[in-house]
């Protein structure tokens, strides 16, 4: 899940944009290599993230991340500066670090589990566009 930071959301609740930060979306699977989904409020948004094997390399995974979005007229001078776009791409680097850590302790659980603790994580690499 996205983290935004509590002063940015009551910057934003106090401003009544609490839509900026919060929506409900429904999603779509097609494991194991995409997730799609697309906002049912708040924020029209809708994204797919792309998981492909990295030949040559058994245990890595590049992570492609697509998303669109359109914001609120008030909001949209906003979003084009310098400091919105940094938020954002930090914002989603940090879920997807965060996305590939809970993806390695599951896979290194697997593997001890199925090898009786041997161990081992998949690598799965972050590429944003």
């Amino acid at each position: 899940a996205l983290r935004v930071p509590r002063p940015l959301t009551r910057l934003v609740n106090a401003a009544g944009l609490q839509n900026l930060v919060q929506w409900e979306a429904m999603h779509e699977l097609d494991p194991p290599r995409a997730l799609r989904w697309r906002s049912l409020s708040g924020v029209q948004n809708s994204g797919e993230a792309t998981f492909t094997p990295v030949a040559g390399q058994p245990r890595a995974t590049t992570v492609r991340l697509r998303m669109s979005y359109t914001l609120p007229d008030l909001a949209g001078p906003l979003a084009e500066t310098r400091l919105a776009q940094s938020f954002v791409r930090r914002t989603m680097h940090g879920a997807m670090t965060r996305f590939r850590d809970a993806m390695e302790a599951q896979a290194a659980a697997a593997v001890a589990a199925d090898d009786g603790g041997g161990g081992g994580a998949a690598i799965a690499e972050a590429a944003m566009e």
